[in-house]
């Protein structure tokens, strides 16, 4: 067993960032000989990351794509052409990172980055495409110097790090502009700490619905925004990596996104969604809207104490029917959620919750897991199912 496994997630210091920087350069591991895009912002980093992949290894293209966290697989975070690491490999490289910081002390955040940045050399990737994990300006992944940089949108969460204004947020997420170099963005109105960061340093700035279009279709699991926003990033790369355009509707098609508005087969309708903030559980709500169903939607929800749980919950009761409450090691206890829904049912564990909800749904029912990534990834373990394939 490797030692990441006993490690919590930790922010990464500017002191830390720039004795990586040192160590990486010394080990001739920076910069590195592919182009990268940098995926921030609060939600939808998922989506995008995946789909511009899609985009690249459709034209034939060797593609590592960094993302976090994982649902249940720590080697889910490195995929090359979305193939998962299988246990040895990861092993292998976790090794190796090891051995070159051997007196450093790493954190949950530089093992993650790193298995990302030894397995896109190690693969000699043609493209890699690194999903920040928190905020942006501090986050390993901005040790890469991107062609293009992505900031999906800004939203309440990671207050207690980020700051509790958006303007604050929109601060961190902006350090991963680069000088010279593109940057997408997709909220609008764009925060002012990102048009004033774009502005210093030369950085040509996209906005969503302004300098490209959203597309008008919904029928995948993938917003028609986060689709925009892919496509965007990848048609800036065409002078490095040229591609036909004709293959984004075939990546659209082949990109799922683990854990995001997916649909899994089970005896009954399932659907897990990760979100966990208030931007994200009002996306579930509208698909629920969008997608309706003849039965009672049942929620299986816990999430974070550090998150807002009771905007969440507020935000989905007007479409589920029942809620269901299972307890899950490091997130809310169910009596503290059960303030909000006195009539939710409680359970000992994940497994157990779904045991009992399998005996009283019907075909005509659907069960929506959400409000984290740990629920999620416990749900599809308690199914005996895969996070990716």
């Amino acid at each position: 067993m490797v030692p990441f496994k006993l490690l919590k997630e930790n922010k990464s210091s500017s002191d830390k960032l720039i004795y990586q920087r040192t160590r990486l350069e010394k080990l001739g591991l920076l910069p590195v000989p592919f182009p990268v895009v940098l995926v921030g912002g609060t939600n939808g980093k998922g989506s995008v990351t995946n789909l511009l992949s899609q985009i690249f290894i459709e034209a034939g293209y060797r593609v590592g794509t960094n993302t976090s966290p994982h649902l249940i697989h720590f080697r889910e975070r490195f995929q090359l052409n979305r193939k998962i690491l299988s246990e040895e490999h990861m092993t292998k490289l976790i090794l190796q990172i090891e051995s070159d910081f051997e007196n450093f002390p790493l954190g949950y955040a530089e093992y993650s980055f790193l298995l990302g940045l030894y397995g896109c050399l190690e693969a000699k990737v043609d493209l890699g495409v690194f999903e920040i994990g928190l905020g942006g300006r501090l986050d390993p992944a901005n040790l890469l110097e991107a062609e293009v940089s992505v900031i999906t949108n800004i939203d309440f969460d990671h207050t207690e790090i980020l700051g509790n204004t958006l303007e604050a947020i929109a601060t961190e997420k902006a350090g991963i502009i680069k000088a010279q170099k593109p940057i997408v963005c997709g909220q609008i109105p764009c925060p002012q700490a990102i048009l004033e960061a774009a502005e210093k340093k030369g950085s040509p700035l996209y906005l969503v619905d302004s300098d490209f279009a959203s597309p008008l279709e919904k029928k995948s699991g993938i917003l028609p925004r986060n689709k925009a926003l892919a496509i965007q990033a990848a048609s800036l790369l065409q002078k490095r990596l040229p591609f036909s355009p004709e293959l984004i509707p075939l990546a659209i098609q082949h990109t799922s996104v683990p854990g995001r508005l997916q649909e899994l087969p089970w005896k009954f309708p399932l659907l897990l969604d990760v979100c966990h903030n208030p931007g994200g559980v009002k996306v579930l709500a509208e698909y629920l809207r969008a997608h309706p169903i003849l039965g009672k939607n049942i929620a299986l929800f816990a999430a974070s104490p550090h998150k807002d749980f009771n905007q969440m919950i507020e935000t989905m009761i007007p479409v589920i029917d029942e809620w269901q409450l299972p307890q899950v090691p490091d997130l809310s206890l169910p009596q503290a959620l059960q303030k909000k829904l006195p009539q939710a049912k409680i359970y000992a564990d994940t497994k157990t919750a779904l045991q009992q909800i399998e005996k009283t749904l019907t075909s005509a029912d659907r069960l929506i897991v959400f409000g984290s990534f740990y629920l999620v990834g416990e749900t599809l373990c308690a199914l005996g199912l895969e996070s990716l394939p």
